[in-house]
């Protein structure tokens, strides 16, 4: 799991990810890793993608992931993600919820 973890928070990063753009990349390629697997065309061809979004999506990598993970725990922080028993609920209620969260404290 730490891995697709890591590798969630990569894709979340990306410059013009966005909640669409993630959802539709996890429904195509079925988790995280296989994202960053996925070659350039198959994720070209994806809906409102563009070869800039797909081009920083191969340039990325799970380390810069689990980078941004470490950091956020030195830090005394967490990110949390949409399937996280402490991301907040009500926030999935909502149109195009965020697709991570740094929190922290309580």
């Amino acid at each position: 799991m730490t891995d697709q973890r890591a590798a969630y928070v990569a894709l979340a990063l990306v410059p013009g990810m966005g909640p669409i753009r993630l959802r539709t990349v996890l429904e195509a390629c079925e988790t995280p890793l296989g994202a960053h697997a996925a070659p350039f065309a198959f994720l070209r061809a994806l809906p409102r993608f563009s070869a800039a979004v797909a081009t920083a999506i191969k340039r990325t990598t799970p380390a810069a992931g689990q980078r941004m993970l470490e950091t956020a725990a030195r830090l005394g922080a967490q990110v949390l993600l949409p399937d996280d028993a402490a991301f907040p609920r009500s926030l999935t209620q909502i149109p195009d919820p965020p697709m991570l969260l740094f929190a922290q404290g309580d």
